[in-house]
């Protein structure tokens, strides 16, 4: 990475150091069972926070100060933007979760500049969002012990397994419920 997107994508050490605590650690003593409970309600507390937000409002990029787990770039967001983030982000760790857990050869390593929304984005995105979501619980319930020896890079987590990407996708969701309370709030729509 060079120093552009270090400043815009990267995260503080202490931040790093949170996020390996939280996901690898977490992992070891998360059932998949339990984690799929937890995204389903990051997820319907999202989808509770766009519906009670006036569209003109979710749709206005606020900045707000940045929050513990979230990237500098994202601090000039709408609450439509961060659903549009999260979007793209789950419908990837369907398939990279879904690769893990069976016979896919997957190739790269996870980079957080794939998942800028669009600053556009439009009120649709808030049912794309909960088909992505849906189709993520759906495909990774049906798939058996996510704690196999196959693993894929991320940038500054390193190797993980299909269990720790679940945590991490988790973890990413809930972030982006406290992101998108923060941006309601500073947008003034209690």
């Amino acid at each position: 990475m060079d120093q552009y997107e270090l400043e815009r994508y990267g995260l503080p050490a202490l931040d790093r150091s949170w996020y390996w605590s939280a996901v690898k650690m977490g992992a070891l003593v998360t059932p998949k069972r339990y984690a799929l409970n937890r995204f389903r309600t990051e997820v319907q507390q999202l989808v509770d926070l766009a519906d009670q937000t006036e569209i003109n409002a979710a749709s206005d990029q606020v900045r707000i100060a940045r929050l513990t787990g979230m990237e500098p770039y994202s601090c000039d967001w709408s609450l439509l933007m961060a659903l549009d983030h999260l979007q793209l982000f789950i419908a990837d760790m369907t398939k990279l979760i879904d690769g893990l857990a069976g016979t896919a050869t997957l190739r790269g390593q996870f980079s957080d500049q794939q998942y800028e929304p669009d600053p556009d984005v439009s009120v649709e995105v808030i049912e794309q969002f909960v088909a992505v979501a849906d189709e993520f619980e759906t495909r990774v319930t049906r798939l058996g012990s996510l704690r196999g020896n196959r693993y894929f890079r991320h940038s500054w987590l390193g190797l993980m397994n299909a269990h720790q990407w679940l945590c991490w996708t988790v973890a990413q969701t809930r972030i982006r419920r406290r992101h998108a309370i923060q941006i309601r709030n500073v947008a003034g729509v209690v």
